[in-house]
Order: structure tokens, then C-alpha cells, then sequence
């Protein structure tokens, strides 16, 4: 009879071990990266994709790397930080191409004898004229569609609150136009009358139901993404 109080008491240690060691590997959320996804938040609802060259936007980036591998937020830091990446160099390729062609406007014309292309020298031509990669904000609406409409397709409109009603462009599901265009396939293009507004995440796309049911959609800050 002690002999079986004896073993009851030892499974029962180690039952109670098992709990207490289970416990302690369960992951903590992150205090870094609840400062890096607030701070995020208030910058990109105030500017939308402008926030990405915030310089605010390296702090928020610093608390991101500063997230423990071992933390319940260590994945989403990792994202985040991704999509910071992305959306800088989005905005660098924007403000490059315009400034090519703000130089390439002012540039004064001089004379030149006209002598026949060489093969080589017309393929040097078109890639110096084809402009930026990617599609960016302030970017001509005619250009977008020439250049990307083979990408990309156009689908319902969308309400940024505060600036108004703009046309969606979602990349299209083909291998090709993934490969060239990569990220895009997590994005909307939204173009207004005569250019190209600014890209928005599909995650950030808040969905309302009006009238009856019909289905609206609203660019709402990133704050209101975040729960």
C-alpha cells in the first residue's frame, strides 16, 4: 500500500513538472513591437504611403529588430519590417522617376546631325525611355495603363476617407506578372482621373455593408487594421 502511495506521488511530480515547464515555453508578446505597430499605425493613417520616407518611420523599424525570436510577435515584426522595406523602395523608385523627368524637361535640345541607328543603340533607347519598374504614386494615368494594364486589372472603386473615390488596379494571377512585379499581389494600385494616387495594402482595406447590404469599401488608417 506504500509502495503505491509512493509511485502516485511521483507521477503526480511529474505530471506537475510537465505543466510548469509547458508553461514557461509558452511565447510573450512583445512591448517593442506594440510601439513599432502603434507608431506605424499613426504615421501611415496620417500619410498614407508618404509615411514609408518618414523619418519617424526608422524608429519604428528599430523596434521591429529589437523583437525576440522567442516572442508571440516575432512573425509579425518580421512582416512588418518587410513591408517598411517595400514601401521605401516603392516611394524611392516614384521620386527617382520624377525627377528624370523634371531633368529630362528642362534639358535644353541641342543640335544634332541625324545618323542612322545602329540595332544596339535603338535597344539602349527604349530601356533608357521605358522609365520606372514599378507603378508609383503621381505616375500618369495614360503611362499605367500602356505599361501595366497587362498586369494589372482593374476592379471596384474605393473610398479614401478624407480624399475621395479612386479606381482599384489588382495585379493579375499569372506567373509572369507576379515575377516581374513582386509584393504587388499583397497591394491595390488606386488611380484617380489623370494619375496614379498611391498604393495601399489589401490588408489595410477596411469592408463596410450600406444601403441594404451593398458592399462599399473604405482605405481606413492602418490603425483600424491593427485589431
Amino acid at each position: 500500500m506504500e509502495n503505491s502511495i509512493r509511485v502516485g506521488a511521483a507521477v503526480l511530480c511529474a505530471v506537475a513538472v510537465l505543466m510548469v515547464c509547458g508553461c514557461a515555453r509558452r511565447p510573450q508578446p512583445s512591448e517593442q513591437y506594440a510601439q513599432a505597430h502603434q507608431l506605424f499605425s499613426k504615421l501611415y493613417a496620417a500619410q498614407l504611403d508618404d509615411a514609408f520616407g518618414d523619418p519617424a518611420m526608422a524608429q519604428v523599424d528599430a523596434l521591429l529588430h529589437q523583437v525576440s525570436e522567442d516572442s508571440s510577435d516575432w512573425r509579425a515584426a518580421k512582416e512588418l519590417s518587410r513591408r517598411i522595406e517595400e514601401g521605401r523602395k516603392r516611394l524611392q523608385e516614384a521620386e527617382a522617376a520624377r525627377k528624370s523627368a523634371a531633368a529630362q524637361a528642362s534639358a535644353p535640345v541641342p543640335y544634332q546631325r541625324m545618323t542612322p541607328e545602329t540595332p544596339a543603340q535603338s535597344g539602349a533607347a527604349a530601356a533608357a525611355d521605358a522609365g520606372a519598374s514599378q507603378p508609383g504614386p503621381h505616375m500618369a494615368l495614360a503611362e499605367f495603363t500602356a505599361r501595366f494594364s497587362g498586369c494589372f486589372q482593374q476592379g471596384e472603386k474605393i473610398n479614401v476617407v478624407g480624399k475621395g473615390m479612386f479606381d482599384t488596379w489588382e495585379l493579375k494571377d499569372i506567373a509572369n506578372c507576379r515575377d516581374r512585379h513582386p509584393g504587388f499581389d499583397q497591394l491595390y494600385v488606386l488611380t484617380g482621373a489623370s494619375e496614379v494616387f498611391m498604393t495601399v495594402a489589401k490588408n489595410l482595406v477596411h469592408y463596410e455593408v450600406v444601403d441594404a447590404g451593398s458592399p462599399a469599401q473604405g482605405a481606413r488608417a492602418a490603425a483600424s487594421n491593427a485589431r
